[in-house]
């Protein structure tokens, strides 16, 4: 599965319905995985941030719990089509949910996020919510 951004930071600010599923990921030990994009919204936000110190120590520690899958070139030749094809479609999502999704597509994963109206534009992508 991979992690979208919201998820995580849902999990930083203690969201009791995101802990729940974190805790269930943790105790079936399914492999907790998150795109490499999502580190660095993660690390913007905190350098962003009037309590950064504090903030970066929260961030490392949940981003070291998880694999960062790396935007290889396959994965941003995939993140680009699928960006072009809603920009030409007048869906238009961010840049970073679309690295999101091709990077759970090539891994043949789910994202798991909040954030559903974006990742449901996306053909043959799996989501799950909380």
């Amino acid at each position: 599965m991979i992690q979208d951004t919201s998820f995580l930071i849902d999990v930083l600010n203690g969201d009791t319905d995101a802990l729940d599923v974190l805790d269930l990921l943790e105790r079936e030990s399914r492999p907790e995985k998150v795109a490499s994009i999502t580190s660095l919204e993660l690390y913007e936000g905190v350098h962003r941030s009037d309590r950064p110190e504090e903030e970066k120590r929260e961030v490392l520690r949940v981003l070291d719990s998880k694999h960062a899958i790396p935007a290889d070139h396959g994965v941003m030749k995939r993140a680009g089509e699928l960006s072009g094809t809603l920009i030409a479609n007048g869906d238009r999502i961010d840049r970073e949910d679309c690295i999101i999704a091709a990077t759970a597509i090539r891994e043949n994963e789910p994202v798991l996020t909040r954030n559903v109206s974006h990742f449901e534009r996306i053909p043959n992508l799996d989501i799950e919510t909380y």
